[in-house]
């Protein structure tokens, strides 16, 4: 049986160029981002070092929410 579905992708270079026409507001868009980036690594940091330092919550659901993070 021969394969009819062929894909060929000839992009070599993906350019992010933002929002056309709000060049100049590129800082103030990228901030929320930035803020909730920076938001989801200090708790999911936090959850990990709680993990790590509680001898109780050594178990496997506690280790497996552990390594979702």
């Amino acid at each position: 049986m021969t394969t009819l579905n062929h894909t060929v992708v000839s992009h070599t270079v993906f350019r992010l160029l933002g929002i056309p026409g709000l060049e100049d507001q590129h800082m103030w868009i990228s901030l929320p981002f930035f803020i909730s980036y920076i938001t989801a690594l200090l708790g999911n940091s936090l959850h990990i070092f709680i993990i790590l330092t509680r001898p109780g919550l050594h178990g496997p659901m506690d280790l497996f929410l552990c390594m979702l993070v």
